[in-house]
C-alpha cells in the first residue's frame, strides 16, 4: 500500500486559483462536466503520488458539504415557517457526512485548517487558464460571494435566491462525490445526500428548476 502523501507536501505542491464570480443555475449547470472531466483527471493514480488526489478529494468534498451547510444555516433565520423547514431538510442531508469527512481525513493527518488550505488551493471558479495546474476547477463560489448575495437579498425573494444556489452546489456536489475513487461506499453515501437534498430542495426552487430537482 502506498503511503500517504503528508499534508505539508500536498499544501506546498498546490496552487490557489481566482476565477470569475460564479454565474446563476444554467451556468453552474453548464460547468459541472468540466468540472468532473479535470477532477477526474487530476484524480487520477500516479505512482508514488497515489494519496495526493485522495486526500484532495476528501478534502474539497468536506469543505464544498459545508459550505452547503453554512448558507443554509444563515438564511434560516429569515425564512417563513414553511420555507424554513424545507431548508432545513435539506441542511440536515448537507451536514449528515460532515463527522465522518472529518474523521477520515484526521485518520490522514490532515486537520480542518489544513483541510481548508487544501480546499482553497485546488479548487477555482469556471474554466482554468491554460497551462494552469489545478485539480479541481468547476463553477464553485468564492467563499464569501453567495453569502453576500444573500445578505442583501429581499426577504419575499430569499428561499428562490438560496435554493438558486443550493441547486447548483448540489449539483457539484454529486459529481465531487465521483471522485472519492479510494471511498466507495462514501462515496456513494454523498450522493444519495446530495441527491436527497435535491428532492427536499424542489419547493424551494421556481417553477422552471422543481422538476429538475425532484427527479434528480
Amino acid at each position: 500500500m502506498a503511503r500517504p502523501e503528508s499534508p505539508r507536501r500536498l499544501l506546498a505542491a498546490a496552487h490557489p486559483i481566482l476565477g470569475p464570480r460564479r454565474g446563476r443555475v444554467a451556468a453552474t449547470l453548464l460547468g459541472v462536466a468540466a468540472c468532473a472531466s479535470v477532477s477526474a483527471a487530476a484524480t487520477a493514480h500516479v505512482p508514488g503520488r497515489a494519496a495526493t488526489g485522495d486526500l484532495a478529494a476528501l478534502a474539497v468534498a468536506r469543505e464544498h458539504l459545508a459550505y452547503e451547510t453554512v448558507l443554509i444555516d444563515g438564511v434560516v433565520p429569515r425564512l417563513g415557517p414553511v420555507d424554513a423547514a424545507a431548508a432545513r431538510r435539506v441542511r440536515d442531508l448537507t451536514a449528515g457526512l460532515d463527522a465522518e469527512l472529518a474523521a477520515r481525513l484526521a485518520r490522514a493527518g490532515v486537520g480542518p485548517g489544513q483541510a481548508r488550505a487544501l480546499w482553497q488551493a485546488r479548487i477555482g471558479d469556471g474554466t482554468p487558464r491554460p497551462g494552469q495546474p489545478v485539480t479541481f476547477s468547476c463553477t464553485l463560489h468564492r467563499r464569501e460571494s453567495d453569502a453576500a448575495d444573500l445578505v442583501g437579498t429581499a426577504r419575499d425573494a430569499l428561499s428562490n435566491e438560496l435554493a438558486s444556489i443550493e441547486l447548483g452546489l448540489l449539483v457539484e456536489g454529486r459529481q465531487l462525490a465521483g471522485q472519492l475513487g479510494s471511498a466507495p461506499d462514501l462515496a456513494r453515501a454523498i450522493d444519495r445526500d446530495q441527491r436527497d437534498a435535491l428532492h427536499q430542495l424542489a419547493p424551494l426552487l421556481l417553477p422552471t428548476d422543481r422538476d429538475f430537482a425532484a427527479t434528480a
